[in-house]
């Protein structure tokens, strides 16, 4: 388990003991206030295989290091599991389609607002239940734009990629006739968990271990997708089906807790108060402008400023991992 001494929105320690003290765990905390987000450069984790880099990989690399001089070979893991829950966003969607009227009316009554009605009311709601020739009609008039995706996207990489096209003929239910289920099912079968699941063992495997995945056990899958998506979470009830099924099993404080852990506090000690001056560097000349995969004149915007929880700050990052993986590996 991680330990963080600093950052209280990061603390577990006060979920953990209840658990070590009734299951008689021998528990290991592992200090990481220091582990910050591109901490010692040169030595900072990039995958060969897999170009989108984690911006906490140095916890799992603590944990690694950990176990490994602990003679540990097996390690269970968490991974996949915001994954399983990810259906939950169509909560409001399979209550339409279940007539469950009553419990829309409740959750909206008690957690309305504007974000509650434009994401899960109408785009991931009402709008799944329209025809697909309504919506590309609709988008004939008012096509998708890479801009809240990628803002800083060069217009050349754009254009090769036919990307506004694509985005605007997506609609994710082509292969299934119940609403919603099509976007679940893409979360869950996207690219890029497989190279991220390949890349992750790999790292693993380099310390002599060996990650074991419960998350991702295919019969558990089947029964996540199996179940409608208000039964996964709601507004106020994230996780909802594994807090329930944890009853009994977990101390109360655990599985009743509101507050999810974040690593976000590491991120922003590292990109605006440690190292800026590190992020500079990485794309100064960078590759990715000369590539003209990314516009020179937003990339010198966003550096002026201080990185931030935003669309551009979400992309920055992205530009920061492409940017490493191609000095390490391509230059």
């Amino acid at each position: 388990s991680y330990a963080f001494d600093e950052l209280d929105s990061c603390d577990e320690r006060r979920y953990i003991r209840p658990i070590v003290e009734r299951y008689q765990i021998s528990a290991a905390y592992i200090p990481c206030d220091d582990k910050w987000t591109l901490k010692n450069l040169p030595e900072w984790p990039i995958s060969r295989d897999f170009v989108l880099a984690d911006p906490y990989a140095g916890l799992p690399e603590a944990v690694m290091k950990a176990a490994q001089e602990a003679g540990v070979r097996l390690l269970l893991t968490g991974y996949f599991g915001d994954t399983l829950a990810g259906g939950a966003r169509f909560w409001a969607l399979d209550m339409l389609r279940d007539g469950q009227l009553g419990s829309l009316a409740t959750t909206v009554r008690n957690y309305s607002s504007r974000s509650l009605w434009q994401n899960f009311i109408f785009n991931r709601g009402l709008r799944q239940l329209l025809p697909d020739r309504l919506i590309r009609s609709y988008r004939s008039r008012r096509p998708r734009t890479t801009a809240p995706i990628a803002p800083g996207i060069h217009p050349s990489l754009i254009l090769q990629g036919n990307l506004e096209q694509r985005l605007s003929n997506r609609t994710g239910r082509e292969k299934f006739a119940t609403p919603g289920f099509g976007h679940r099912y893409q979360t869950l079968t996207a690219s890029n968990f497989s190279q991220g699941l390949a890349a992750t063992r790999h790292q693993y495997n380099q310390h002599g271990l060996e990650p074991a995945l419960p998350y991702f056990d295919r019969r558990l899958v089947e029964f996540i997708m199996a179940v409608p998506a208000y039964v996964l979470g709601r507004p106020g009830y994230s996780r909802l089906l594994q807090r329930q099924a944890m009853i009994d099993y977990l101390p109360d404080i655990v599985w009743q807790r509101q507050r999810r852990t974040t690593f976000k506090p590491l991120m922003l000690k590292g990109l605006v108060d440690k190292e800026r001056d590190t992020v500079r560097r990485i794309l100064s000349d960078a590759q990715i402008v000369e590539r003209q995969y990314v516009r020179g004149d937003w990339l010198q915007e966003q550096l002026q400023v201080p990185f931030k929880s935003s669309p551009e700050g979400t992309f920055l990052w992205l530009c920061i991992a492409l940017e490493l993986w191609l000095k390490r590996y391509w230059s």
